[in-house]
């Protein structure tokens, strides 16, 4: 098969525009791939899923043939398992613009004429539409819609939306580490707060902003918890 794909970096480390075209060998059809990846939203085990389709047992190996040195972690520091020590590592770097290549192609695309395809994959990488395009982002950021490619304004507002995303994540976890009977929840319950979006980001604000004061951090949100339930469920 005739094979070509162009990979554009949105973020270092997180999105990764793609686009590929694959013709059949008899050249009477071709399938077309435009997405864009974000990398953090592939845990690792999905990634080593997808690596193994090029066979790489796992991520280390991928980034160990990666760094020239073939599946061998020679130039690593490894551990008596024979595993290898990233933190100890500094080289053990994952090359992300060859593995969105390798997802690009472990997507399905969509089946069209060879023409077509060229068509399309010239018109994104030149960035002269030659018509409006079918293709965008299946999902939504911010209440918005977005399209490939992506304009700056919508790199900045998607990176500014799953920032605001791993804050949140990152909440609920110190939330979820405290004492389900602690003082702090007066009374109704560390499952009511998870569940609840407008509580947390009120939490979220009053501890950012206690925080930026010193003191403990653990201390600020049991501060910043009882505040905010006193202030939804005055007595």
């Amino acid at each position: 098969m005739d094979h070509y794909c162009y990979v554009r970096c949105l973020d270092v480390g997180n999105l990764y525009e793609v686009v590929r075209v694959t013709h059949d060998k008899h050249g009477q059809q071709a399938e077309f791939v435009h997405q864009v990846i974000f990398m953090t939203e592939y845990s690792e085990p999905a990634l080593a899923e997808i690596l193994r389709g090029f066979g790489f047992e796992k991520l280390d190996a991928f980034v160990c043939e990666a760094k020239g040195a073939g599946t061998d972690p020679a130039g690593f520091t490894v551990r008596q398992d024979g595993s290898i020590d990233r933190a100890a590592s500094p080289s053990w770097q994952i090359d992300y613009m060859l593995l969105a290549s390798l997802m690009a192609k472990h997507f399905d695309g969509r089946i069209m004429t060879p023409q077509a395809a060229d068509d399309l994959a010239r018109a994104i990488v030149e960035g002269n539409p030659i018509a409006p395009s079918p293709f965008c982002i299946r999902r939504t950021f911010g209440g918005q819609l977005v399209t490939i490619p992506l304009t700056e304004n919508e790199v900045d507002m998607v990176c500014t939306v799953k920032d605001k995303q791993a804050q949140m994540a990152y909440l609920k976890d110190e939330i979820s580490d405290l004492d389900k009977d602690d003082p702090c929840f007066d009374g109704r319950g560390q499952a009511t707060l998870l569940n609840d979006e407008g509580l947390l980001t009120d939490v979220q604000r009053r501890w950012h902003r206690y925080n930026g004061n010193g003191g403990d951090h653990v201390e600020n949100l049991r501060e910043a918890i009882k505040v905010t339930i006193h202030a939804r469920f005055p007595q």
